[in-house]
């Protein structure tokens, strides 16, 4: 870290097995994975590193290896020591002269080795080509060849022979394991298949779940579970947050495809067939009982509703939560009993620089955005619903929509997937819905339309609703959905019915200028940027805040608002959201 590199260590010379799927998490989005362990005489530090590369290798991560220099007569130089006696560009050098990990394995065997042992120590480099590209692994056959003499004829054959070997064994493995059930549909009535099939989606739904929760989950292989009265399963849109998408017949017939064997058994013996259409249909109608509730998906760890941190990736069936963090979240330990110190510190992250080149027009609206940041981590323990978090200024460009993805970065690591609201009442539904249906925690409604009063029976019913019923579009079976999402709304001088105004929470930015966008002298500009690189502290800022109250004993507030009672009181006896 302190040469500028973005690194992960163990606590001793290797990684745990039980690390290396939450390796393959933290590391799935880096193009190279270079591996500098401390350079010891027993050689413990290189065996280490030699197996983290050998186990991402095999999951198809670039994976390096880099070589401290250990003079001779030295015990041992470690990485921090190296940085402090040569400075982080000698190590920038070394890491630069990493080799792959085929290369490094070439490298280990001498060119003297006897014939009869160079087939032994060339299995593992050879098993090492199935993850390479064919350019790639050409090159490196050549340099076997030229190495030790040998043709590339017989290295093909020996190379042909491992992958045959390993394939068979990874066959045996897969064998051995298989847990897909038989369900024979022939000559049978329907409940009885559907009831064999439940079971069998079930059953797999535990696997799939297990493996999403530590290595990270396909899509066509995501964990299945029932959000409000409807079957959903759990998605990854191209550059989006995770949601919960409502499960069509399609995709239920994809799930009962791979999840069993379908047979029909013709003059006394099973032939192959597709799984019947009306089993997913049945699913749909009534999903199987067996899967676990789910109201949203979170990418950051929040409280659950006794007061303790969900840290643990996967689910979290008390508070019916899907954690599924972001890969560069490092939040280290989140203190118990938050010093008075640790909170003024917590609190002046936000205040001293998230907020402080917002012109808040009233001290209260400060401390309402901060309210916002934090509802979202102890919405678990608030019963019942919350306002509407209304972000208003008196003209455009006054930075609203950024207060918003402020907010939304902190939470989500994402910026808020924005919507807006149509002045139809019908439409006004129908969004609600829409939006209710990704679980999502955090909901934006853009640009209220300022010439018109905002008024909106469905919008006033639905915020003092902890769920909410309504048919899809394109549906005709109505959908019972959790409504547990801090919901947002923009707009400049926006005008609200009686029924939206008491049921919101003001947020009011003034810049007092004609053209607020064209401002400069910003202590973080741009804003977004630095919020990304520091919000792991931002993160555990906001959690040490929580936490704070919860070591107090979570004392209540007596201020009120109607429909929102129990909010309030949280809100308003929260001491470290007060505006200093």
């Amino acid at each position: 870290m302190q040469a500028g590199i973005a690194c992960l260590s163990p606590a001793t010379t290797r990684f745990r097995k039980q690390d290396i799927p939450r390796l393959l998490r933290l590391t799935r989005d880096a193009r190279r994975v270079v591996i500098c362990n401390d350079a010891e005489a027993s050689g413990a530090g290189e065996a280490g590193a030699r197996e983290t590369a050998a186990a991402l290798w095999a999951e198809g991560r670039e994976a390096c290896l880099a070589l401290l220099p250990r003079p001779q007569g030295t015990e041992k130089v470690d990485v921090n020591a190296f940085v402090t006696t040569h400075g982080a560009a000698a190590l920038h050098e070394v890491l630069g002269r990493a080799r792959g990990y085929p290369e490094y394995l070439l490298d280990g065997i001498p060119e003297s080795a006897p014939k009869a042992d160079l087939d032994k120590a060339l299995a593992p480099l050879l098993a090492s080509l199935q993850t390479c590209t064919a350019v790639r692994a050409d090159v490196v056959l050549e340099a076997i060849s030229a190495k030790f003499g040998l043709r590339r004829r017989a290295l093909n054959a020996n190379l042909k022979g491992v992958v045959a070997q390993k394939e068979a064994a990874a066959t045996a493995q897969r064998r051995a394991s298989a847990v897909r059930p038989e369900i024979n549909v022939g000559n049978r009535q329907l409940w009885a298949i559907v009831t064999e099939a439940r079971q069998a989606v079930v059953q797999a739904n535990e696997r799939r779940m297990r493996a999403a929760s530590t290595q990270g989950f396909a899509n066509e292989a995501a964990p299945l579970f029932i959000r409000g009265n409807a079957l959903a399963q759990l998605a990854q849109p191209e550059k989006e947050a995770p949601i919960l998408a409502e499960m069509t017949e399609a995709a239920v017939y994809g799930v009962l495809l791979r999840e069993a064997t379908w047979v029909a058994e013709v003059e006394g013996s099973p032939h192959s067939v597709f799984p019947p259409k009306d089993v997913a249909r049945d699913f749909l109608a009534y999903p199987p009982p067996g899967l676990p509730p789910v109201e949203a998906v979170i990418t950051t760890p929040v409280f659950g509703q006794d007061g303790k941190l969900l840290l643990t990736p996967g689910l979290h069936r008390e508070d019916r939560l899907w954690l599924e963090p972001t890969p560069a979240l490092h939040l280290g330990a989140v203190p118990e009993r938050p010093t008075p110190e640790e909170v003024a510190a917590a609190r002046a992250l936000f205040f001293d620089d998230v907020f402080v080149d917002f012109p808040f027009a009233h001290p209260s609206d400060k401390a309402h955005a901060l309210a916002a940041v934090l509802l979202p981590f102890v919405r678990r323990m608030i019963e019942g619903c919350t306002p509407l978090h209304v972000v208003e200024a008196p003209a455009v460009g006054s930075g609203k929509g950024l207060l918003c993805n402020l907010v939304s970065w902190v939470v989500t690591g994402r910026a808020c997937a924005i919507g807006t609201l149509p002045e139809n009442e019908e439409e006004i539904r129908k969004t609600l819905t829409a939006e209710l249906a990704l679980a999502r925690p955090l909901i934006l409604l853009d640009n209220a339309n300022e010439k018109a009063t905002l008024s909106s029976a469905a919008l006033a019913a639905m915020l003092t609703s902890t769920s909410w019923t309504d048919r899809l579009l394109g549906k005709t079976q109505k959908l019972t959905l959790p409504n547990a999402a801090m919901w947002m709304l923009t707009g400049n001088n926006p005008r609200l019915s009686k029924d939206i105004a008491r049921r919101s929470v003001r947020i009011r930015i003034d810049p007092k200028l004609d053209r607020a966008w064209t401002r400069t002298d910003f202590k973080h500009d741009p804003i977004i940027p630095w919020v990304k690189a520091h919000r792991s502290e931002l993160v555990r800022a906001a959690l040490t805040l929580v936490q704070a109250w919860i070591a107090a004993g979570r004392p209540l507030g007596k201020e009120r608002l109607g429909s929102f009672e129990h909010w309030a009181s949280v809100v308003t006896q929260n001491r470290p959201m007060k505006v200093p």
